[in-house]
């Protein structure tokens, strides 16, 4: 058995052809599309998954209200006496930003029917909205712009938009569709 080796190294050379130019290209064509496709769904889940975040941390701050209410007879407009955690810098005793959100205590007021917690996304677009929850029990999503008008539709008991409170529902020109929360 003898080996023809210069025919052999030939033979090997001409049937491992590798990927052509075109064929590379496809390739990179098709990811570039999946990708188009698949990165604004990541992002509004993104956006979802904040929107809970601050729905719910707002909802904790409420009950920590509601709960300081009870043992004191008022409402406090002061983070650090509520037993809560609330993640972020501490600009004043009523407001705090985390890195999405800035938390603020509006109670305390003279005008009791305006107390309020609310969370409004750090922006600095205009794809802003709040969550405020009154302590009579009304709670709002505020939606600016239509981006956020979806994401409040996905929270609110309706698609249907109600009549923001008074007072409210302003931000750099902007007026806000507001939406009843559960």
């Amino acid at each position: 058995m003898f080996y023809n080796h210069k025919k052999l190294k030939t033979s090997l050379k001409s049937t491992a052809a590798g990927f052509t130019l075109i064929e590379l290209l496809v390739v990179v064509l098709i990811i570039g599309i999946l990708a188009a496709i698949a990165l604004p769904q990541y992002q509004k889940a993104v956006e979802r998954s904040r929107l809970s975040e601050a729905l719910i941390m707002v909802k904790n701050i409420y009950e920590a209200e509601q709960i300081y209410r009870l043992t004191t007879g008022g409402y406090t407009n002061n983070f650090d006496d509520l037993d809560i955690n609330i993640p972020g810098t501490k600009i004043e005793p009523y407001n705090r930003n985390s890195d999405f959100y800035r938390y603020v205590l509006q109670t305390g007021q003279s005008e009791a029917s305006r107390d309020h917690v609310y969370a409004t996304k750090n922006t600095t677009t205009n794809d802003r909205y709040d969550i405020v929850f009154y302590m009579s029990g009304i709670k709002y999503c505020m939606a600016f712009t239509q981006k956020t008008k979806d994401l409040c539709t996905l929270i609110s008991k309706s698609a249907t938009p109600v009549t923001c409170p008074p007072g409210t529902g302003k931000w750099n020109g902007l007026s806000a569709v507001c939406y009843l929360l559960n």
